[in-house]
């Protein structure tokens, strides 16, 4: 009799996490449609095929383009601290292909 909860219990450890989709499908369904001179051009749901990769928003005007991304890691709650090192880790990465490019970059503050 030992084996049945035991298997139930595996069962519900190897299932997928619990993760804060809502609160990302919330916040992508609130992007805007324009952004200054931008105007959304597109966007994707990235969920339903690879979950834990989220939504993606798509703004540009004729010089410049940007992708915003929606996503949760799959953990059950995104704490500010979670989204705030996501931010400064994206900000480092844009940084260093800046430098690479030897292009101008300016200051990007969370």
């Amino acid at each position: 009799m030992l084996l049945k909860p035991l298997v139930v219990s595996l069962s519900l450890l190897c299932g997928p996490a619990l993760a804060d989709v809502q609160s990302c499908k919330k916040l992508f369904e609130r992007a805007p449609q324009v952004l200054s001179d931008l105007n959304q051009i597109g966007s994707e749901v990235y969920e339903d095929s690879h979950p834990g990769l989220g939504y993606s928003a798509t703004l540009a005007d004729p010089s410049s383009k940007i992708t915003v991304f929606f996503y949760d890691h799959q953990q059950r709650d995104v704490s500010s601290e979670m989204a705030l090192e996501s931010f400064k880790q994206a900000a480092r990465d844009i940084g260093a292909i800046a430098a690479r490019r030897d292009a101008e970059l300016g200051e990007i503050n969370a």
